[in-house]
């Protein structure tokens, strides 16, 4: 189960960084939704943080579900900061 350790902050990112990728495209890139993106990444990411907590109890990086929580947010936190990423890197090629 020490794969299940070890991956669980990344597929945490990684599903809210798909999610809300999805919300930006069905929300023509509007920008008043892309001020809050990081909040809704956050949120996003406490709820997948929830959920692993109470659907993979074996995995021992969530001791308790607010630890769970701290950690699913900083998880979609970190999807942004990504996504951030990957733009300003983006923005530099042109």
């Amino acid at each position: 189960m020490e794969i299940l350790q070890t991956i669980s902050v990344p597929c945490i990112a990684t599903a809210v960084y798909v999610i809300v990728a999805v919300l930006k495209y069905t929300t023509d890139n509007n920008e008043k939704f892309k001020r809050f993106l990081p909040l809704i990444s956050l949120v996003l990411g406490a709820i997948c943080g929830v959920v692993c907590y109470h659907f993979f109890p074996q995995i021992e990086v969530f001791d308790s579900i607010a630890m769970a929580i701290v950690q699913g947010a900083v998880s979609g936190l970190t999807a942004t900061g990504f996504d951030q990423i990957f733009r300003q890197l983006a923005k530099n090629q042109t």
